[in-house]
């Protein structure tokens, strides 16, 4: 079964429903996410897909998508440089 999610990362809506899905599916579920900023709608949009892009290159994509859907009042670039930083380091 394939679930594909567009959304931009500062709607969480949905995010604890798919947290259930996937819990209750485990490996029968894939979950595929397009990130679809709408910066006139919340400028920290486009940044917030930055940043959990940025950490792909680690496997770590799906860490940065949970914690910033889990911080959602605080998706400043100040915060998202802070939440980037373990990422960063492990590429070093």
């Amino acid at each position: 079964m394939s679930i594909e999610e567009i959304i931009k990362l500062t709607l969480p809506v949905n995010y604890p429903i798919i947290k259930q899905v996937q819990k209750h599916l485990s490996n029968k579920l894939r979950f595929v996410f397009r990130n679809f900023p709408i910066t006139q709608i919340h400028p920290q949009a486009q940044h917030a897909a930055e940043a959990v892009e940025s950490t792909a290159a680690q496997n770590k994509f799906w860490d940065m998508h949970d914690h910033l859907y889990e911080h959602q009042q605080a998706l400043d670039d100040n915060h998202l440089e802070k939440y980037e930083q373990p990422y960063w380091r492990e590429l070093l």
